[in-house]
C-alpha cells in the first residue's frame, strides 16, 4: 500500500512539473517584411532561429510578407486573414518584427487580437525615431544609415571627390536613406548628390559604365525593386554595379564583390541575434538599457582598388578588413617558417647530443661493427660451404645412383638384386636431399637464377604424366589414375621450363605420396576458367594457373597456410610413413616468386588437395 501511494505521488509531482514547465515556454511570432530566399532576411532568420536554437523554453513561429513582390496594402490584405486562420487559438508572449513593412502591419492593427497589448521588438528599421517607442512598448535595433556613416570615411580616403551618385530604389527604406543622403549633402555644399532611384538590371552595366567624371564617386545603398517596381535580386544588382564601375564604389553590400572598393558593413545575422536577446530579455523582465540598438560595424576594403586609385591602406579605419592583399614571405609562411626553425634547433641539439653519444660509444660500435662482420663472414662461409659440399656430394652419388641402376638390371640374383635395390633408393632420397639443399643455399644467397624463354606447356606436361605414372608404379599405386587437364590455347608461355618443371614435380611427388585411392589431376588453364573453383578471383585476370589435383589424405584448412614453410609437416605420421624433408614445397614457392608468380593450396580433410602455381601471362 505504501509502495502504490509512493508511486502516485511521484506521478503527480512528474505531471506538476511537465506543466510547469509547458507554462515556462515562450512563444515567439517572428514577421519579416520580405520573403525567404532574400539575402538579408535569410541572414537575419539565421541570426533570429540561431540564438533560439538551443533555448527549449522558447518556440518561434516564422512567417513572411513577401512585402518586396507585392505592395504593402496588398501584401496586408491577405496575411492577416492567413495570421487569424493559422493561429486563431494561439496566444504570442512577443513579437519580433523585420523591416518596416513588418512594424507598420504590427503597429497599424494594434487592436488585432494576436499582437493587442503585446510587447514588439524590431530590427532592420532605418528610422526608429518615427516610431512611438515609449507608447508602444517598443525596443529593437536600427539599421544604421551607411552613407551616413561612411560619407566622412569617403572623403578621408578618397579627398578628390566631389560627386556621389547615389544608386537606391523607391522602397520606404530607400526613401529614407534618400532623405539621410540630402541632409549630409546639405550640410557639406561643396559636393554634389546625384540620386538614380529608377535602374533596371537590364541597363545598369551601361549606366554605371557611363558614370567617368574623375571627381566622382558612386554609392551602392541597396535596390530592391526596379523603375517599374518589380523586385530585383540586391546582391546581383550590387555585383553588377561593382563589376561595371569605372570610378571607385563604396557600398555596404558591393563589398565582397569584384569592382567595389569598399565601404562599413554591418550584417543581417548581427541583427537578428541582437534582436532575439532583446526579445529574451523583454519576455523574462530583464532590464534592457535603450530603446534602440546600435549593431556593431566594420569596414572592409579591397586592397586591389585601393591600390588603384592610389589610397594608402593606412588611411582606413582602424580594426578594419583589408582583402585580396598579397601576401608577404613572412606573412604567408610565418608558420612554416617558425615550425622549420624550431624543427632546425631540436635538430642541431639532436646534433649535438648524437656526436657527444657516439664520442662516448665509438669503442662499443667499434666492437658491435666487428662482431656484425664476423657473423656476415660465417654466414658467407656457411652458405658457400654447403653449396660446395652440396655440389661435391652431388657427382658422386649421381654416379652411384646410376650405377646402382645398372647394376640392378644386370645381376640375375634375386637376394643381390634387393641389396642393390635398397642402395638405389637411398642414393636418390640422398641426392634428392643435396640438390634441396643446394637450392635453398641458392635461394638464401639471392644467387638463384631463372632463364626465361618460349615454353611449351602441352610438351612439358605430356612429360609431366609419364614421371607421375612411373613414380605410381614404383611406390606400387598403379591402381592410381593420373590424369591430364589442359587449355591448348594457352600452351606457349614465356618462363623457365626446368623451374617450372621443378615446381610441378614437388606437387606430383606430394600427390603420389599421400593418395592411396581414386586419381590425381595435372593440367594448366587461365585463371578465368578455374577462379570460381578454386577460389581465385581476388588475383586478377593476367595470370596462368599450373595445377596437381589429388584425392589424397587433405589437410585441415587452418593448417594450409604452413605447408609452404621449411621444415614443416602438417602430418608427423606421413613424415615417418613415407619420408621427406619438408623442403620441397618451400622451394616450389621461393621459385615461383622467382619466375613472378604465387603458390596456392586448397585443401580439405579426407578429400584431397590441389596444389598450385599462378604463372604471369
Amino acid at each position: 500500500m505504501k509502495m502504490q501511494f509512493f508511486f502516485v505521488a511521484l506521478f503527480i509531482v512528474q505531471q506538476l512539473f511537465s506543466i510547469n514547465a509547458l507554462s515556462e515556454q515562450y512563444k515567439i511570432l517572428y514577421i519579416n517584411s520580405y520573403h525567404s530566399g532574400y539575402s538579408w532576411t535569410d541572414d537575419v532568420t539565421d541570426g533570429v532561429s540561431s540564438h533560439f536554437s538551443e533555448r527549449d523554453s522558447f518556440l518561434v513561429h516564422t512567417e513572411f510578407l513577401d512585402g518586396l513582390r507585392h505592395p504593402p496594402d496588398e501584401a496586408e490584405a491577405w496575411f492577416l486573414p492567413y495570421l487569424a486562420q493559422k493561429y486563431q487559438n494561439a496566444r504570442f508572449d512577443i513579437i519580433i518584427a523585420s523591416d518596416n513593412s513588418a512594424l507598420d502591419l504590427v503597429l497599424n492593427n494594434d487592436q488585432y487580437f494576436l499582437f493587442k497589448e503585446v510587447p514588439v521588438i524590431f530590427c532592420g528599421i532605418s528610422n526608429p525615431e518615427v516610431y512611438p517607442l515609449e507608447e508602444r512598448d517598443l525596443y529593437g535595433v536600427k539599421e544604421v544609415d551607411m552613407f551616413v556613416a561612411s560619407f566622412d570615411i569617403m572623403r578621408h580616403l578618397y579627398p578628390d571627390f566631389s560627386k556621389v551618385y547615389f544608386l537606391v530604389d523607391r522602397t520606404v527604406t530607400g526613401s529614407v536613406y534618400r532623405s539621410s543622403a540630402e541632409e549630409v549633402i546639405q550640410r557639406h555644399p561643396d559636393y554634389e548628390l546625384v540620386v538614380v532611384d529608377s535602374v533596371y538590371y537590364e541597363t545598369v552595366d551601361s549606366l554605371v559604365r557611363s558614370f567617368l567624371e574623375e571627381d566622382a564617386v558612386i554609392f551602392y545603398q541597396g535596390i530592391n525593386l526596379d523603375g517599374a517596381g518589380d523586385p530585383l535580386d540586391n546582391m546581383a544588382m550590387a555585383r553588377m554595379v561593382s563589376e561595371n564601375a569605372r570610378i571607385p564604389v563604396f557600398s555596404s553590400y558591393a563589398i565582397d564583390m569584384a569592382g567595389a572598393l569598399g565601404g562599413l558593413f554591418s550584417s543581417g545575422f548581427e541583427h537578428g541575434v541582437l534582436c532575439a536577446q532583446l526579445a529574451e530579455k523583454r519576455v523574462k523582465g530583464l532590464p534592457i538599457d535603450q530603446r534602440v540598438h546600435i549593431p556593431p560595424m566594420e569596414g572592409i576594403f579591397d586592397y586591389s582598388k585601393l591600390m588603384k586609385y592610389n589610397i594608402n591602406p593606412d588611411l582606413i579605419p582602424l580594426g578594419s578588413q583589408i582583402r585580396n592583399k598579397p601576401e608577404t614571405i613572412w606573412s604567408r609562411y610565418r608558420n612554416l617558417i617558425i615550425g622549420n626553425l624550431v624543427v632546425i634547433g631540436l635538430l642541431l641539439l639532436s646534433v649535438i647530443l648524437l656526436i657527444r653519444y657516439n664520442a662516448s660509444q665509438s669503442k662499443a660500435k667499434a666492437l658491435l661493427e666487428k662482431a656484425m662482420e664476423k657473423a656476415y663472414e660465417s654466414d658467407r662461409i656457411k652458405g658457400a660451404f654447403l653449396a660446395n659440399v652440396s655440389h661435391e656430394l652431388r657427382t658422386p652419388l649421381n654416379a652411384i645412383c646410376g650405377f646402382s641402376e645398372l647394376v640392378k638390371v644386370e645381376l640375375e640374383d634375386s637376394q643381390l638384386s634387393e641389396y642393390v635395390e635398397v642402395i638405389h633408393k637411398n642414393s636418390d632420397l640422398l641426392a634428392r636431399l643435396v640438390n634441396d639443399l643446394l637450392d635453398i643455399s641458392l635461394i638464401d644467397a639471392d644467387a638463384m637464377v631463372v632463364n626465361k624463354r618460349n615454353t611449351n606447356l602441352e610438351v612439358l606436361f605430356a612429360s609431366l604424366l609419364q614421371q607421375a605414372q612411373s613414380a605410381l608404379k614404383i611406390k606400387g599405386k598403379d591402381h592410381i589414375s593420373v590424369e591430364l587437364k589442359i587449355n591448348s590455347d594457352y600452351k606457349n608461355v614465356s618462363t623457365d621450363e626446368f623451374r617450372v618443371c621443378q615446381i610441378m614435380l614437388n606437387y606430383i611427388g606430394n600427390a603420389v605420396k599421400y593418395t592411396e585411392t581414386g586419381k590425381i589431376v595435372i593440367g594448366f588453364d587461365h585463371i578465368s576458367t578455374l577462379a570460381n573453383d578454386l577460389d581465385l578471383a581476388h588475383y586478377g585476370s593476367s595470370y596462368l594457373v599450373l595445377f596437381v589435383k589429388d584425392t589424397g589424405i587433405g589437410i585441415d584448412p587452418e593448417n594450409t597456410p604452413l605447408v609452404f614453410e621449411r621444415f614443416r609437416s602438417v602430418d608427423s605420421k606421413y613424415v615417418s610413413q613415407h619420408g621427406g624433408f619438408g623442403l620441397g614445397l618451400n622451394i616450389s614457392k621461393n621459385l615461383a616468386e622467382l619466375l613472378g608468380g604465387e603458390v596456392f593450396v586448397r585443401s580439405e580433410k579426407g578429400k584431397g588437395s590441389v596444389f598450385g602455381v599462378l604463372l604471369p601471362l
